[in-house]
């Protein structure tokens, strides 16, 4: 299949490559295209060790499948991003794809010469793959505080970091963000609103502002509502890391 050079070069695994090193590199990597329909596991060309795939356009999720057949859902690959093959999961197209394959064990094996496109070539890679690792350990964290509003804090505090903001703009619908964090829309839903009753946030649609200091009122009132509620927890402290961008549906 043809492939459209300035399409390639837009991509970020080919960041600085001119035209002729991206030709170039398209021979020597024996780069092939396959498109795909939806809900397609991909198993013809990814099987050869060191394959990489780079979605073109729509978009791959890495799964895993136990003895009984039971599927766990795992990273979701979109356009301009690639995947490794693993021995342990499967990647299933989540909408009609169209997947770049790299050979990699050229590119491992070859002496740079006057190929000075594979140097770049490898530093996008290790780049794009720090990148995912922190996205990954942003998606890790946000699994673990044992509790509904743990969770909602910790999201909380990552993203006010990044912004260095109170304000918080969420990218997402609930129900996508619920399912990032590991619960259901009601359960997002409830503790947002019990965290702004207790006036630790104050929540305008897509809009969540942090109020660090809970608004004043009488001492003796505060401290009878305190003890008839539930303990809230302290806003966790993080290091910044990547938030993670809003994933499609399956």
């Amino acid at each position: 299949m043809s492939m459209d050079i300035n399409t390639l070069k837009n991509l970020r695994i080919f960041e600085k490559l001119s035209t002729s090193e991206l030709e170039s590199a398209i021979t020597y990597l024996e780069m092939k295209t396959r498109k795909y329909r939806r809900n397609v596991i991909i198993r013809s060309y990814i099987n050869i060790e060191h394959i990489i795939g780079i979605v073109l356009t729509g978009g791959v999720q890495e799964i895993f499948t136990d003895c009984w057949g039971n599927r766990t859902y795992l990273e979701i690959t979109g356009a301009g991003d690639f995947f490794f093959q693993s021995s342990l999961t499967e990647h299933i197209t989540t909408s009609p794809s169209n997947i770049l394959y790299i050979n990699m064990d050229k590119l491992f094996k070859c002496k740079t010469g006057n190929r000075h496109w594979i140097n770049q070539l490898l530093a996008n890679i290790l780049h794009i793959s720090l990148k995912n690792t922190e996205a990954l350990k942003t998606k890790l964290l946000y699994q673990t505080p044992g509790t509904v509003q743990g969770k909602v804090l910790l999201f909380l505090s990552i993203n006010s970091i990044l912004t260095n903001s109170k304000q918080i703009t969420l990218s997402c619908n609930r129900e996508d963000l619920a399912t990032q964090l590991g619960m259901d829309r009601t359960t997002l839903s409830k503790e947002l609103r019990r965290l702004q009753k207790a006036g630790m946030i104050d929540v305008h649609g897509k809009i969540i502002n942090i109020c660090v200091d809970p608004p004043a009122s009488d001492t003796s009132e505060a401290s009878d509502k305190s003890e008839a509620s539930d303990t809230l927890e302290a806003p966790p402290s993080v290091h910044a890391v990547p938030f993670l961008e809003d994933e499609p549906d399956f």
